[in-house]
């Protein structure tokens, strides 16, 4: 399984390392009307955009030859671009192999992107 990122102008982010799991999180859009007669009424209007979480960690240089490494970049590189695509709201195609996910994605938020630096990784 490859996790991909690649955006309208080619620029590609393969994940170094395939985070524990990812969630989809589906729903359908309800409208609620409150009729005297007859009480509650909901109407199906459309679905929810999917959203996907997913949490993972870009590994130094010192692991960028360990077996589960599968294209290593600089963590300080990839972050960069994912900022610039954040912060460019760039619609991006998130690609997720061996699964059904093959979806057009945009960051959400501010907290969309939350990344912390560490050491010995």
């Amino acid at each position: 399984m490859d996790f991909y990122l690649t955006a309208p102008d080619g620029s590609r982010l393969h994940f170094p390392v395939n985070p524990e799991r990812i969630t989809c999180d589906t729903s359908n859009r309800i409208l609620t009307f409150d009729v005297i007669t007859l009480g509650e009424i909901s109407l199906p209007r459309g679905r929810v955009p999917i959203r996907f979480s997913f949490e993972g960690f870009f590994p130094g240089e010192a692991r960028k030859d360990d077996p589960m490494v599968k294209s290593w970049r600089s963590p300080k590189e990839l972050v960069g671009l994912l900022s610039l695509w954040r912060n460019e709201g760039i619609k991006l195609r998130l690609l997720v192999t061996e699964t059904p996910i093959n979806h057009d994605v945009y960051f959400d938020g501010d907290g969309s992107f939350q990344h912390e630096w560490r050491g010995n990784i």
